[in-house]
């Protein structure tokens, strides 16, 4: 199967729900060499857990804490809590367990945002909050590596957390995995019917204090974009009124807490050494179909730009709506609210990065998990491998399950709740995705090779 010049796809002997194999061949040449080939270094164990003082108060702290987008030296903090001053303590890992960091006192409207600076490469983090009656449950997070670092990497990635598979079992196995880090790709929460600041808040109170969501942000710092459902359902600039998307923009911020991009938009890159850096995208807040455009100039331009000259290995972009031409499989459904319905910016960016070693894009929305090729035989982005993540929540699409047309585009299909698990080792140029269900069970899985 010629795929231009990237990825071979690689069976994993897992099967799908409807028990059939993926069907591919390994694509690893060992180069006439029969010694196994040496991977990226294993991360060090953590410290066992952390045993803070004092009582926990599972009221007041009801919706944890949520940590966003680590750097080498930073992380992004949320805490929401009722009271108007919160006492946190952050604690580092070292040799012999759990040494004392520092300790802050922050103001706290709603919610308490702000950032931890002055942090170590490639460390581990506990963090806890205290009110006037007791604290907060301990979150954990691990720093970015430094930038000349590798190591294998594990992370995870979903989207579409919606209430019909409440309280979400396969995000509260999250946490077993003590995870890098995790991809939110969008309708994290669904407020279609929220009108104000406050209004737009409780649907987050409501998602972070429901047991899945609330065990998976405490045990790893979260990268966030947005969709549509965070404003209202296939939201427009021109149909929406400019004050309920601030609204809503101000409640996804406080929530799900994260750097800002270039002249503070949403889109921005963090990197994880020599191995991943992440590309998020806004592709909600700057589209303008008017116009065509489903990325701002300015956008797509340091979209092509920064994944075309990254030094990580993977190139990872997270994207909240397929890029993946679906057509033999939804034909022209709701094709204006895909990149299909922007064929321009689409056919440029796909056409751009084709020749980049590493793309991969990342995407939910469709409530189906996939994992498919960008574009048909002969097309753009023809060797650009997509996996759509999730959901975790949100009504299944049965689509996945019921197609029975030609699979050579779409390797893995799934209409079954989830989220997926990425082992990323830059040294044997592969990236292990594994679709995780409410069980824990991997439902289906497969390989990339570089």
């Amino acid at each position: 199967m010629d795929r231009r010049r990237f990825l071979a796809l690689t069976a994993a002997a897992a099967a799908c729900t409807e028990g059939t194999d993926s069907g591919l061949d390994s694509g690893l040449d060992s180069g006439g060499d029969s010694a196994d080939p040496i991977g990226s270094p294993e991360r060090a164990a953590e410290p066992s857990e952390w045993e803070p003082e004092g009582t926990l108060d599972a009221d007041a702290f009801a919706w944890g804490i949520q940590t966003g987008d680590a750097t080498t030296d930073s992380v992004q903090v949320s805490i929401r809590s009722n009271e108007g001053t919160l006492r946190v303590v952050l604690v580092v890992a070292d040799e012999d367990g759990w040494t004392r960091d520092r300790e802050e006192e922050h103001p706290c409207e709603h919610r308490a945002n702000f950032a931890l600076d002055g942090l170590r490469p490639d460390t581990a983090y506990r963090l806890v909050a205290y009110g006037s009656a007791g604290r907060s449950a301990v979150a954990r997070f691990r720093t970015a590596l430094a930038e000349d670092q590798d190591r294998k990497l594990i992370f995870g990635v979903t989207s579409c957390i919606g209430r019909p598979n409440a309280p979400w079992p396969n995000l509260a196995f999250v946490p077993g995995e003590e995870l890098d880090f995790f991809g939110l790709l969008g309708d994290t929460v669904y407020a279609d019917d929220a009108r104000t600041l406050e209004e737009y808040r409780g649907f987050y109170d409501e998602a972070y204090s429901t047991e899945g969501l609330n065990l998976a942000a405490l045990s790893t710092s979260m990268v966030a974009t947005w969709d549509d459902h965070e404003v209202t359902n296939n939201w427009d600039s021109e149909d929406v009124a400019e004050s309920r998307v601030a609204d809503a923009k101000a409640a996804f911020l406080e929530a799900c807490p994260q750097v800002r991009g270039p002249d503070g938009v949403m889109w921005r890159s963090l990197r994880w050494g020599t191995v991943v850096e992440i590309f998020v995208l806004d592709s909600r807040g700057e589209r303008d179909a008017s116009v065509g455009q489903y990325l701002s100039d300015a956008q797509k331009a340091w979209l092509v730009e920064g994944v075309t000259n990254s030094p990580a290995a993977f190139k990872l972009v997270f994207n909240s709506v397929p890029i993946s031409d679906l057509s033999d499989l939804l034909g022209d459904a709701q094709a204006a609210d895909r990149w299909s319905g922007f064929p321009t910016q689409r056919a440029e960016v796909l056409t751009a990065l084709d020749d980049v070693p590493g793309v991969i894009w990342l995407t939910g929305d469709l409530h189906f998990a996939a994992l498919t090729w960008t574009g048909k035989q002969g097309d753009p982005g023809a060797g650009q491998p997509e996996v759509l993540c999730g959901p975790s929540g949100s009504n299944r699409n049965p689509l996945a399950a019921l197609y029975t047309g030609d699979t050579t585009q779409f390797p893995i299909l799934l209409s079954e709740w989830n989220w997926v698990r990425f082992e990323a080792d830059a040294a044997l140029g592969t990236l292990r995705v594994q679709f995780i269900g409410d069980d824990a069970s991997v439902l289906a899985e497969s390989t990339l090779v570089l």
